[in-house]
């Protein structure tokens, strides 16, 4: 569950340094997706491939403002096994966990679930 932390605050750093930078040289300060982040050299390919340390991981762009908002979260691959408790991040910088499932966080708006408690 560390480990599963550690990779959200390195996704929200990749994520700033993507945005900044415009690694996708496409004109728009916009975030990634793990897979873009893990094409401009980030993150790790494993992180980047969506899965660590017994965590599935995804992240993405708000589908309305992608230049300002998203969000990542983290699941265990096998909830009791690799871990109890799910956990997310979203552009405001604050970890947050769960306990009763997947968190599930609005694309549009990246707002942290209601049910979450920050770290």
């Amino acid at each position: 569950e560390a480990a599963a932390i550690g990779a959200l605050k390195s996704i929200g750093l990749a994520q700033a340094l993507f945005r900044e930078a415009d690694l996708e040289q496409d004109g728009e300060l916009d975030y990634g997706t793990l897979k873009e982040l893990g094409d401009a050299g980030l993150i790790d390919q494993d992180l980047a491939d969506g899965t660590r340390n017994g965590y599935v991981f995804e992240a993405f762009a708000s589908t309305t403002v992608p230049e300002f908002l998203w969000y990542a979260t983290a699941k265990p691959s096998e909830p009791g096994v690799t871990g109890d408790r799910f956990f997310g991040t979203t552009h405001e910088g604050v970890t947050f966990m769960g306990t009763k499932g997947p968190l599930v966080i609005d694309p549009e708006t990246c707002d942290s679930p209601v049910r979450a408690v920050s770290l």
